[in-house]
Order: structure tokens, then sequence, then C-alpha cells
């Protein structure tokens, strides 16, 4: 009976440098494992593939705890009937100096990444090409200051729904990483603020 081969299960995108160690340590030491019970053993391919399915289990684990960036605290504002247009803030934390440069939402026809200033007692709202991420500094997005903006809804949003998003983040080496969000749609609030784009 031949020996399993690591070569065999190789999972590529992993950037992490814990990856590595891993790969080369608790890999090996899981394949000589099972080798050992195939011969000494003899357990059965449902044992085998229980196992199997554990091991990938981990590595996918592992792969999606390997990004650069975390997003929290997703959140969407519910919608009047007729509105179009749909603001979502969050929490986004990158591990080093990156830049948020897209968003994406299958809830409306384009998103957008939007900050607000002041100009002579009036606050403006406009599009920005990209927001600047310091490393681990949680950058927060909401009403007042930078936030999403989802333009062409294709239904209201309405409280308890979900939206969602994929965020696009630029690191430095010109890498990016994309990670999908579902904000959580809260009620519409009597509180107005008058926009200017």
């Amino acid at each position: 009976m031949a020996l399993l081969d690591s070569t065999h299960l190789k999972m590529p995108g992993l950037k992490n440098p814990a990856w590595g160690i891993l790969n080369q340590v608790s890999l090996k030491s899981v394949f000589f494992m099972l080798n050992g019970f195939d011969y000494s053993l003899k357990i059965g391919n449902e044992m085998k593939n229980a196992i199997w399915l554990g091991v990938a289990a981990l590595l996918f684990a592992a792969q999606v705890q390997a990004g650069e960036v975390s997003v929290s605290d997703a959140w969407s504002r519910a919608t009047a009937p007729g509105q179009e247009v749909g603001m979502v803030g969050l929490v986004v934390t990158s591990q080093k100096d990156a830049r948020l440069i897209a968003v994406s939402s299958p809830a409306s026809s384009t998103a957008e990444i939007h900050t607000m200033t002041m100009d002579n007692g009036v606050m403006k709202m406009r599009q920005i090409e990209a927001l600047p991420l310091s490393a681990k500094k949680p950058a927060t997005l909401g009403p007042g200051g930078n936030h999403l903006m989802l333009i062409g809804l294709k239904q209201a949003l309405k409280p308890g729904d979900t939206v969602e998003l994929t965020l696009t983040v630029q690191f430095a080496d010109n890498s990016t990483e994309k990670v999908n969000v579902k904000a959580q749609v809260r009620p519409l609030t009597a509180m107005q603020h008058k926009l200017q784009r």
C-alpha cells in the first residue's frame, strides 16, 4: 500500500508566514501519523476520510485568519420609500498601512467611498478615490465623516435586512485583499442631515 504523499495537498494563496511552518511541521506530522495508522492499525477508509476532513477544516481556518484586514460593526440605515441611496458604516482595521480603494454590493447598482466636510457652514458630501488605513488603527466609517454609499438601490432597505458588500484594500506593494462584509440594517431615525454633494 503506497504512502500518502503530502505534496498532493497544497493550499495556494496563503500569505501568512505561519503557513510555511504549518506546511513543513504539522502537515508532515499528520501525514506520518496517518501513514503509520495505515500500516499498524489498518484503519478503514471512512475513518481516514474523517481525519482528512478535520485537517482540511484546520487549513481553511488558517487561511481565513491569514488576512491582513478585519471588519466589524457593519451596519446600514433603513431607507424611506422611493429612496435610491443608502449609507453603510463599519469599522475596518488593517494590520499594515493600506488604502480602501473600492466597494461593491449586490444591493445597489454602484457603491462609493464618501467623505463629509464643512464648507462655509454647510456640510458637503463628496466621493473619494481611496481611504487611507493606518497600520493597526481602526478606521470608523459612519454619519458625519467617511462612509460608504450605496447608489441605485435595487430595493428598499428594511430594518433587520442584511446588506452584503465586498471591500477591496490595497497595500503598499500593490497587492490587494477582498473582504466580504454583511451589514445589518437599522431602523431609520428621525434625525436628518442636510447633505450637499
